[in-house]
């Protein structure tokens, strides 16, 4: 896959692009955004299936890295900015 060949690609792509997506709405004024993840890509091999969101976060790529990354910004953003 090519976040495997080139993680720094997917992060920029997957990590920056979404910050650049959040700066966006808060210059201007975007009180809620939607975010639709992707469970397979964060929990690796789940040892229940289904995975529920309590299950640990076990990325196997770089592309489930920058999304579990991306969810911890919105996180952040959302604590930080309201």
């Amino acid at each position: 896959p090519k976040s495997v060949a080139d993680p720094g690609y997917d992060a920029q792509v997957n990590v920056v692009g979404g910050l650049n997506v959040l700066r966006a709405c808060l210059d201007n004024s975007v009180r809620k955004v939607i975010f639709s993840s992707t469970g397979g890509a964060l929990y690796g091999e789940p040892d229940v299936v289904p995975a529920d969101e309590d299950h640990p976060i076990r990325p196997l790529s770089p592309y489930g890295t920058g999304k579990f990354a991306f969810e911890q910004y919105l996180a952040t953003f959302q604590r930080t900015f309201g």
